[in-house]
């Protein structure tokens, strides 16, 4: 049985043990023949209200129960440290705020520190890096967030995770000013090609790097790649505006392309480079 089965059946054994049942209630009548000419009324559950707390309780509750297995004491503190942060994001989200006070994601943050110290050989560490990343991100704790990210892709350079893993870490660098990294780790996702979804959003960003450190030139491909999966297949006619196919937000993308693509060919050789 594997560990999350585990899991399962250990809080539903303790969910049993605490309903007692009387032997003198089960009859030997009862049996599973007896159900075929049953009626079944079935009733619409209802909503269990703050289900997130009472899931974060669940998880504290087994892991007093689990402690002497540490497959399962990680796996429930992994789960726990999720819960912990959406709970916070989407209070974060609520109040439409850009980071919250240190307490609302500490629980967070913690569960991961103590998991990766107590269980450095976790089969699931790669994705605790992660949730790891993204809690100290909430946060606003962006350099500890990138330090993560960092550590994730030395040690796990294989993860799953890896092309959102540095698709992240180029949109921090980026932010920082540290292009020459940033187009290093949009290259990194590139290299996965279309099966990942950031790959049109590491296009873009990646020809803006590579415009922010004056290459022209190289800044040329990326653009135009990207202008070709989004109006490849567009006939375009004088007069029409063809881009209307598109959604709002592709239009302002290829917009965008267009205007810094001007811009790269007036600091190349105008309209010459245009020709070329």
């Amino acid at each position: 049985m594997n560990a999350p089965a585990m899991m399962i059946a250990a809080l539903a054994l303790a969910t049993l043990a605490s309903v007692p049942v009387a032997a003198a209630e089960v009859k030997k009548r009862d049996t599973i023949k007896s159900l075929e000419k049953q009626e079944v009324e079935i009733r619409t559950g209802n909503v269990i209200i703050n289900s997130t707390d009472l899931a974060r309780d669940n998880y504290r509750a087994f892991l007093d129960l689990v402690s002497d297995d540490p497959e399962l004491r990680a796996e429930a503190m992994r789960r726990l440290g999720d819960l912990e942060l959406d709970a916070t994001e989407a209070e974060q989200l609520s109040q439409n705020i850009d980071s919250l006070n240190a307490g609302g994601f500490n629980n967070a943050v913690d569960l991961y520190q103590q998991l990766l110290e107590a269980y450095p050989d976790y089969r699931r560490n790669d994705t605790v890096l992660y949730q790891l990343g993204r809690a100290y991100e909430t946060g606003g704790r962006n350099e500890d967030a990138l330090a993560v990210l960092n550590e994730l892709v030395e040690r796990y350079p294989t993860t799953q995770l890896i092309d959102e893993v540095q698709f992240r870490r180029g949109e921090m660098l980026f932010l920082r000013k540290e292009y020459n990294e940033a187009e290093s780790a949009y290259q990194e996702v590139i290299r996965h090609g279309e099966a990942s979804r950031f790959y049109e959003q590491s296009l873009y960003k990646l020809g803006w790097a590579q415009f922010k450190l004056a290459w022209h030139e190289d800044s040329l491909a990326p653009f135009f790649e990207l202008l070709e999966r989004k109006i490849g297949g567009i006939e375009l006619q004088d007069g029409e505006n063809q881009l209307e196919q598109l959604s709002r937000a592709d239009q302002e993308l290829v917009e965008d392309t267009f205007r810094v693509l001007s811009i790269s060919f007036s600091y190349m050789e105008g309209a010459d480079s245009i020709d070329e």
